[in-house]
């Protein structure tokens, strides 16, 4: 909630001096409801998120509070899970002193263990997977064709087959029409797979 005080709440740090500059520079009526808002003792992160209408942008990548997050996420971990990670790591001859484990890759991966945030984009990258956030990749979907595997002889054979013994009419005509097997191979084929 906002204070009584009517005083502007001042900029501390260098992201609330570049929210602050954005805001002061925007159109009129940004501008009025920002310092509206600021005169009511708001902070000025919840000031600029309501007088833009949007939250506030991440305005560049920041390795150090990347890494530094990262490590805090780690610490937050219960103890047997830190140790759990550890031991996986251990095993597969991974060194993780100084590193963080990249989330979404399983920690026996010598992959999953970076030191700045370029290596967990770079791992997201070259496995193609997709992550939002300080960090932003993009999985790539592609379209693969559909492989055509040729239809065996003998499934082309036991379908005819029970074909056959399911229509008698068609059991007859195969017997009266040499014409007959080779429509209905291919008929089966045609709907089940192909020849070559």
């Amino acid at each position: 909630m906002a204070t009584t005080e009517t005083q502007e709440t001042q900029p501390v740090t260098m992201a609330e001096r570049i929210l602050d500059a954005e805001a002061r520079q925007a159109p009129e009526w940004v501008q009025s409801h920002y310092l509206a808002m600021l005169s009511n003792g708001e902070k000025i992160k919840f000031s600029h998120m309501c007088a833009f209408r949007q939250t506030p942008r991440h305005t560049g990548f920041n390795n150090a509070k990347f890494c530094e997050a990262q490590n805090n996420k780690m610490l937050d971990e219960p103890i047997w899970k830190r140790s759990w990670y550890a031991e996986q790591a251990k095993q597969n001859g991974i060194n993780t002193a100084g590193k963080f484990h990249i989330p979404g890759i399983a920690p026996s991966d010598p992959e999953a263990w970076g030191t700045t945030g370029d290596d967990a984009l770079r791992v997201y990258k070259k496995r193609n997977m997709s992550c939002e956030g300080v960090i932003t990749n993009k999985q790539i979907v592609k379209d693969e064709p559909v492989k055509k595997v040729k239809l065996a002889e003998k499934i082309i054979q036991e379908t005819c087959v029970e074909m056959a013994h399911a229509d008698p009419d068609l059991a007859n005509n195969l017997k009266t029409n040499p014409k007959a097997l080779t429509e209905l191979r291919e008929q089966v084929v045609e709907t089940h797979g192909r020849p070559d």
